[in-house]
């Protein structure tokens, strides 16, 4: 793809596998999170940040029909 064209990441002798060894790159399906937990506008913050925290989530999407409009971190909610 553009592999030619992407600078060389430093840490890839750290992440190991295929990429460490110069092998074919890792699809972003191979890494993904599947599990995702997403909040709507009018989801109550106090009730999402208790979500993140019991399930140790940095960041969820926002989604509204069907489309992700948004992301909330958990610096986000920290500065508000």
């Amino acid at each position: 793809l553009l592999r030619d064209r992407i600078r060389h990441d430093p840490r890839s002798p750290l992440l190991g596998g295929e990429l460490a060894a110069g092998g074919p790159p890792v699809r972003v399906a191979d890494v993904m999170t599947t599990d995702v937990v997403t909040a709507r506008t009018w989801t109550d913050v106090a009730d999402l940040v208790g979500e993140m925290a019991a399930r140790g989530i940095r960041s969820v999407p926002v989604v509204e029909a069907g489309r992700v409009v948004g992301i909330v971190s958990r610096r986000d909610v920290v500065d508000t």
